[in-house]
Order: C-alpha cells, then sequence, then structure tokens
C-alpha cells in the first residue's frame, strides 16, 4: 500500500444530508421531553422536601407570635373567638386594675368592650361610645353599674385539671391520668376534654378566663396540654375552646403563629 493511500476497507462514504440529519433527530428528540415535562405536575418528592424544610425552619424559631401579630389591630378587627350578633358592653363606676405599672395601677372608671376586646377604660370618649353603636348589629350597647366593684384582667390558670377530672366527679368521667406506661408523650388531654363540665363556671365566677389542661402527675412523661378558653362556644365542641390551636390540632388552619406544643 502507497503512503497516504486509505485502504478500502476503512473508506466510508458520508452523503452530507444524511449527516445533517445525524444533529436533527436528537434535537427533536431533546425539545420533545422538554415539552413534555414541562406539563407535568410538581414531584410529591419536591412537595415533602418542601415540606420538611419548613417544619425544621418552624422548629428552629424562638416561641413567639408572628411577624405580622399586631394586638392593637384587633380594636377594629375584634377578637377571633367573637361570636357575631354579641352586641357592645360598657360597664361603668368601676374599680379597674389595669395591670399596668408593674400591676400596681388601679382607675376609676368605665370599660368600653366590643367584638371580643377592650376598645377603652377609664374615660370612654363619648365618639368613642357613638362609634361603635352605629357599627353593631343591634345598634345598641348593653350597659351594666358596677357600682364600685372590682373590674380585672382574666384570670391564666397555667396548670389546670379542670374537664378532665371534671364535676361533678364520677369514676367513668375520671381522665387526668392514663397509668399504661410510664412515658406517655402522645397522650393529649383534650381528647378527654368534657365540655358539660360542671366547674367551667365555678372557675369563671372566680376571676379564670384562660386555664392550661394537663394531663395528671401518674406518669414520668404524662403527655400534652391544651390552653383553653373556659366559656361555652356555639358549637360545644373540645376543639372549638381551644387557644390559638397549633398545626397538630387542625388540618389546613392559617394562624400567625409559630406551632406550639405543652408537654407535661
Amino acid at each position: 500500500m502507497k503512503p497516504h493511500q486509505t485502504s478500502p476497507y476503512l473508506a466510508v462514504g458520508v452523503d452530507k444530508r444524511f449527516s445533517r440529519q445525524i444533529y436533527v433527530i436528537p434535537v427533536c428528540l431533546l425539545a420533545a421531553v422538554l415539552l413534555y415535562t414541562s406539563f407535568l405536575p410538581e414531584s410529591p418528592h419536591t412537595d415533602a422536601a418542601d415540606r420538611s424544610v419548613a417544619q425544621c425552619a418552624s422548629i428552629a424559631a424562638p416561641a413567639g407570635p408572628g411577624l405580622g401579630y399586631n394586638p392593637a389591630a384587633r380594636v377594629f378587627t375584634g377578637s377571633d373567638r367573637h361570636v357575631v350578633g354579641t352586641p357592645p358592653t360598657l360597664i361603668r363606676n368601676a374599680k379597674i386594675w389595669t395591670g399596668l405599672k408593674n400591676g400596681i395601677e388601679v382607675i376609676y372608671g368605665d370599660v368600653l368592650l366590643d367584638k371580643g376586646v377592650v376598645v377603652s377604660l377609664g374615660s370612654v370618649p363619648g365618639d368613642t361610645l357613638t362609634r361603635v353603636k352605629a357599627a353593631s348589629i343591634a345598634k345598641t350597647v348593653d350597659v351594666f353599674d358596677a357600682e364600685g366593684r372590682w373590674v380585672t384582667p382574666g384570670i391564666v390558670d397555667l396548670h389546670s385539671h379542670i374537664a378532665v377530672s371534671s364535676a361533678p366527679y364520677l369514676q367513668g368521667s375520671a381522665d387526668n391520668n392514663s397509668k399504661k406506661g410510664p412515658i406517655l408523650p402522645w397522650l393529649r388531654s383534650i381528647d378527654a376534654l368534657n365540655t358539660h363540665d360542671k366547674s367551667y363556671a365555678l372557675a369563671i365566677a372566680g376571676g379564670v378566663t384562660t386555664a392550661q389542661v394537663l394531663p395528671g402527675s401518674a406518669n414520668n412523661i404524662g403527655g400534652q396540654s391544651f390552653l383553653i378558653k373556659l366559656r361555652s362556644t356555639k358549637e360545644r365542641s373540645a376543639i372549638s375552646k381551644v387557644l390559638e390551636p397549633p398545626q397538630s390540632l387542625i388540618a389546613n388552619q392559617t394562624s400567625d403563629y409559630l406551632h406550639w406544643r405543652h408537654m407535661k
């Protein structure tokens, strides 16, 4: 074989048109795949990963209300527990323990409540009373003369067994303790909450408005406790009494508060 001569066995004739087709076909396939995948729903694995990352961030966040929490805004929007149709209430001539100045401030005057929040206290401006009355559904204000009696902030009982050791106390309704094991972190007081407990009225008469209901002390870890409002609700359900329910209790709940869980 002469130098620079190509072997007939290695010589291959390639048509230029065929060569262009070789490049065009993969490009078309790639475009078709990208177009197809763009219409596919998002992978459930991606959703699960995003939820896991968000949960880790929530656990690491400090306890407390969210950044958008503004108690002053409730004067206009009302409490989320307000029962629509409840008229405003004006308490006159009261001795008011405000809780301010390290708990030593006491003033004499009136208290105006509307939509479940305190709108004004002390000397209630006349235009405020007129505005509240005009905005109410009943166009009226319930007036109560305290005749010098005490009006104080509601008492919060941070260690209570109300509604799980309910009154009247009967063996069949005694759900304060579970003696099935020493470590019961999954036990929840709300699952045994008796919404017909007669002791609600007794506690409210003593000034208690909120209570943290805990499981008993028969275990090293007794379970999860829940903060409740003692007043009766229209639903008469246990969940409707829970204050700022955690996400683990109610599905699809939207709340500006960080997710909380109290353990005993």
